[in-house]
């Protein structure tokens, strides 16, 4: 790890203010932080000229914490040239290190062509990656280079949010099927529950967003939720939330999956379906 080490004194100075506090914040999980400053510093080592900007997002930027195996690593690296990166690198350096952390690395890659042709730029990003981009407050951080000058209309992000909860939806029900229910080992059926919870908690953001309210997933969501669908029995949601602070409260993973199935079906028709009332009654 001679040339990791190396390469983090060369590109100390490009590093952003941002990511260099928040690697030395000795509140943070020191595994996080090592496991951050590693997936940087070889991504930039193996890609020395061709990455325009990294930007980092999701519940670390959000909390200030880490939340022991719940958090992931969440980037995005606009390249400036996808197809002369190496996917087989960034495969290698990414199973490395999730197998030495246990933590889950979410990487977004992104052709800086996407960004500057407007036609492509419409089209290409859900809204999840649009907020990071759009740099907005305790959402994203940028870790090196600068974030290409990109702006959305309203009406994209809110395609951009459907398209995501559409997505989400997709594959939560192919996971069922595919992952979680044919999964006998206790570890794993946890592990599959909590990236459940994530979808869950990112859908219902996503919905909020259909109605101009930008608001983080979990506790911070629930009023917004309460507000735009009284109908909504929250006390899943509830559940789940302190799941998320102590999995062992969990009796029967396979009943309340069952439970959480139910709920976000019906949630998301609820929401698109008022979604479009909304925009009917404002014609």
């Amino acid at each position: 790890y001679m040339r990791e080490e190396h390469n983090m004194v060369k590109n100390v100075n490009t590093l952003t203010s941002d990511y260099i506090q928040l690697i030395n914040n000795k509140q943070l999980n020191k595994e996080y932080r090592d496991c951050l400053k590693e997936l940087i510093n070889n991504i930039i080592a193996n890609n020395p000229e061709n990455i325009e900007t990294i930007l980092l997002y999701g519940g670390i930027v959000r909390d200030s914490k880490v939340f022991n195996e719940w958090s992931d690593i969440d980037i995005v690296v606009v390249f400036k040239d996808i197809t002369k990166r190496s996917a087989v690198d960034l495969a290698k350096v990414i199973q490395q290190l999730e197998t030495r952390y246990s933590i889950r690395i979410d990487l977004t890659q992104i052709s800086l062509k996407e960004l500057t042709d407007e036609r492509l730029a419409r089209c290409c990003f859900n809204s999840e990656i649009i907020n990071a981009l759009s740099a907005r407050e305790n959402v994203s951080i940028v870790v090196f280079g600068n974030v290409p000058s990109v702006s959305f209309t309203p009406e994209q992000e809110k395609q951009a949010a459907i398209l995501y909860i559409m997505n989400t939806l997709a594959l939560f029900r192919r996971y069922l099927i595919e992952v979680l229910y044919r999964d006998n080992v206790e570890e794993h059926v946890k592990a599959d529950l909590k990236r459940i919870i994530r979808w869950v908690f990112s859908i219902i953001r996503a919905s909020l967003r259909l109605f101009d309210i930008y608001t983080h997933p979990y506790e911070y969501s629930l009023p917004f939720v309460k507000q735009i669908f009284p109908e909504v029995d929250t006390s899943l949601l509830l559940q789940l939330i302190r799941i998320r602070k102590n999995i062992s409260t969990v009796d029967n993973i396979s009943e309340l999956v069952q439970e959480i199935e139910i709920f976000i079906e019906e949630y998301v028709a609820l929401s698109l379906r008022r979604y479009i009332d909304e925009i009917k009654k404002n014609k």
